[in-house]
């Protein structure tokens, strides 16, 4: 897991805060970060070193059994914060969300760019 320092007064709007904040706020903590993959065997992404939510799915229409795999998992790495990348399995992204979302967990998803072959982030606000 990564280090990451964010304001402790708005987590959700101040991840990543160490820039030009940090050096007046007196609220800036350090936490763990999980970079995490939605879906294992999807995609080959390195910088998921943690893991991922969901290593199968056996039934994509079972969504609350897909939000109870994915609070589990989300308890167990006990984090306040993930980078998520995305896999494009869209109700295992909504149940993450929606685990994170009752956890508290403040969520950066992670889309891969096919153009340049990179993942470029997008803040999820909830």
């Amino acid at each position: 897991m990564k280090k990451i320092n964010y304001c402790n007064c708005d987590p959700q709007s101040n991840y990543e805060c160490g820039g030009m904040m940090a050096p007046h706020c007196d609220y800036i903590q350090t936490a763990n970060c999980a970079e995490i993959a939605l879906c294992a065997g999807r995609h080959d992404i390195p910088q998921a070193v943690d893991g991922c939510i969901f290593d199968e799915i056996e039934d994509v229409t079972d969504v609350l059994h897909l939000e109870v795999i994915a609070t589990r998992k989300l308890r167990a790495l006990g984090v306040k914060f993930i980078d998520l990348y995305v896999t494009g399995l869209t109700p295992a992204l909504i149940a993450t969300l929606n685990a994170a979302h009752t956890a508290k967990i403040v969520v950066m998803l992670y889309h891969y760019d096919c153009k340049t072959g990179e993942y470029f982030h997008q803040p999820v606000r909830m």
